[in-house]
């Protein structure tokens, strides 16, 4: 689809689903284009979050959850993939991110990080 409809079309696509209503988080937001899109469609309201987690950490948690046939996978493969021109583009679109957090810890962490972030976007949660 991407290639003869725009990189942007799942994004054009989710877009349809999506309320002006509340808040939203989308996941895998890996092209510019895509970034761009939601940004001219929800102006100031859309801000583009990067999740950072080390390559070794993520290989762990891959081989730990086992799904996709991914538990069998060695961390030469992991990195072949990681490494990838699709994978590639990703770093072009995390320059985009106006907020940033690492997830090489645990979940604890995780969500005491991305509390942060909510906070200094404004969002009040229960």
């Amino acid at each position: 689809m991407r290639r003869t409809k725009g990189k942007q079309i799942l994004t054009e696509l989710m877009c349809k689903k999506i309320k002006r209503e509340g808040f939203w988080a989308v996941s895998g937001v890996r092209y510019p284009e895509e970034y761009e899109y939601f940004k001219g469609k929800f102006g100031e309201n859309f801000k583009l979050l990067n999740v950072e987690c080390e390559a070794k950490k993520r290989y762990e948690r891959i081989i730990k959850r086992g799904t996709k046939g991914e538990g069998e996978m060695t961390f030469e493969e992991f990195m072949e993939i990681e490494n990838k021109e699709t994978e590639k583009v990703i770093n072009e679109t995390i320059k985009l991110a106006e907020f940033s957090v690492t997830n090489n810890r645990t979940i604890e962490e995780l969500h005491e990080s991305l509390d942060k972030v909510v906070g200094e976007i404004g969002i009040n949660t229960p």
